[in-house]
């Protein structure tokens, strides 16, 4: 059943249909939509961080060593992101206009691409939430294949394994349409992300010439529950009628150097190359 302006039935639109719009909308913000979600009802997240140690091999009748946990907290406080968009009084009091759909579309070009964005590169100033490209540990590499293969494998050695990567598309394409002296291309289907098993993920903020390799499942998108209001009297004299979104959300990587790494790339790729 379709979502129309009947479903909403008030000033405060009723949550289900805010989170589904929300979802829908989460299709602009690739790198957010990629990692794990927390939901939270608090303002910050704290998540213990436990490094036990004091287990020995032991003697007959040795004392058993005690086992220090050598306990630590990571914390990190939701940020509240915000826009107002606009849609026609006529499109609004169309009963059968899918509403759901439109704003989800005007929410991912403008709410979703500053959450993709300022999670991934925010630098924690004012009330711009901090990103995750700063906490990771930078890998340089003469290519992409030999970056991320470092990348991989320093994950693997702290117990981890890489799941994603995430690239600029133009950095993506560039490099998937490499080929040989002879036409061939370098990469098979999968492209270059495929050779390590990484499922690639396509994110315009992202630096050109960086690539982030990381496990999904250690870092954490924190959100707080959405909301929308529909203010009717602020834009009448346009004969329009906002709607204000209102999202609070964070990112949480609490161990990053068991979850990411930076791969930095230190010579420029060309599209062809040897063929072997």
């Amino acid at each position: 059943m379709p979502i129309t302006t009947r479903s909403f039935d008030g000033e405060l639109a009723p949550p289900y249909l805010v989170q589904r719009i929300i979802n829908q909308a989460l299709t602009g913000a690739s790198f957010t939509q990629s990692l794990t979600p927390m939901p939270t009802s608090t303002g910050k997240v704290v998540f213990p961080l436990a490094s036990p140690t004091g287990a020995e091999w032991l003697n007959e009748m040795q004392p058993y060593p005690l086992a220090s946990l050598n306990d630590d907290t990571y914390t990190v406080a939701v940020a509240k992101l915000g826009t107002i968009v606009l849609l026609s009084e006529e499109s609004v009091y169309d009963t059968a206009f899918p509403i759901a759909d439109q704003v989800a579309n005007l929410l991912r070009d403008t709410a979703m691409s500053k959450l993709d964005t300022d999670l991934l590169n925010g630098d924690g100033q004012g009330t711009t939430p901090r990103g995750v490209l700063g906490a990771a540990t930078t890998v340089p590499g003469p290519s992409w294949m030999a970056g991320i293969g470092t990348a991989v494998g320093e994950l693997g050695a702290q117990g981890a394994t890489g799941t994603r990567v995430a690239f600029n598309p133009a950095d993506y394409a560039t490099e998937n349409a490499r080929v040989s002296p002879d036409g061939r291309p370098i990469w098979g289907p999968d492209g270059v992300a495929g050779q390590f098993g990484l499922t690639p993920v396509m994110v315009p903020s992202m630096p050109t010439g960086r690539a982030l390799v990381y496990d999904h499942t250690r870092i954490y998108y924190i959100q707080r529950e959405s909301e929308m209001r529909f203010l009717r009297e602020c834009y009448a004299e346009q004969g329009a009628i906002g709607i204000r979104a209102t999202m609070r959300a964070a990112i949480a990587a609490p161990d990053a150097a068991k979850s990411m790494r930076l791969v930095t790339l230190t010579t420029m790729q060309t599209t062809t190359a040897k063929a072997n």
